[in-house]
């Protein structure tokens, strides 16, 4: 139980509250590439990140993508089921591998009708990707892919909590909405710099204060709005 708590979600349950839903909770390793969720399909299931790392992706029919927000410990996955809905308004996609409980959205459900402090942290956490959402539009229409990028790098990094991680050409470039010679060149560019190191989809951030002064401000306003969420749910 005390793993679950983990997520700032289900640190909320009472003890009584948590135990019902025990016998519905699984947790498994979710690996890089795993799709938890994919648009139009049916909702079953909502997961909770316990230090999983999830990519929310905008598609078009098309199947070209672009990272509207990230899903952490501080919230959950399927966040439409909670409000009513029956299938999947977006493809949820793990880009940091770890521990994910789930549990079948009608169980979710009838464990949350009655009011109590679990819906004051789904409330949080929903006006935060509606923040991030936001700042993701704002960012794509007028930012230049090496802004964005050095943003992105600096928000994987806080969730990370580590100077290297993994990340393909092909990832990044779905997350930012550009095509892979883009990444590549920026990422090129930003190594000849001295900011990043990028071998064979292995990134390692050499200095963190150089991103943060080309990074746009988008990555001070999602990180300030994730802040807030992550100290409104600790205990006083």
């Amino acid at each position: 139980m005390s793993d679950l708590h983990r997520n700032a979600v289900l640190a909320t349950f009472d003890s009584d509250r948590l135990d019902r839903l025990l016998p519905h909770i699984q947790v498994d390793f979710s690996p890089i590439g795993h799709v938890a969720q994919r648009a139009g399909n049916p909702l079953r299931h909502i997961h909770f990140p316990l230090d999983s790392v999830y990519s929310v992706l905008a598609e078009s029919e098309h199947g070209a993508g672009v990272e509207v927000g990230t899903v952490g410990s501080e919230g959950l996955v399927g966040i439409a089921g909670h409000l009513g809905a029956h299938n999947s308004r977006q493809t949820v996609v793990c880009w940091c591998a770890g521990d994910t409980a789930y549990v079948p959205v009608a169980e979710f459900l009838r464990a949350t009708t009655e009011g109590g402090p679990w819906h004051d942290a789904i409330d949080r956490f929903t006006d935060y990707l509606l923040i991030q959402t936001a700042q993701n539009v704002l960012c794509i229409s007028q930012h230049s892919v090496r802004a964005r990028l050095a943003r992105w790098l600096l928000a994987a990094h806080d969730r990370y909590d580590c100077q290297q991680f993994s990340s393909t050409q092909e990832s990044l470039s779905q997350m930012l909405g550009v095509q892979r010679p883009t990444i590549s060149d920026t990422a090129a560019r930003m190594q000849r710099e001295g900011l990043i190191t990028y071998r064979r989809g292995n990134i390692e951030i050499v200095d963190r204060a150089g991103l943060r002064q080309i990074a746009c401000e988008c990555y001070r306003v999602v990180d300030q709005a994730l802040t807030a969420v992550r100290d409104a749910g600790r205990p006083n």
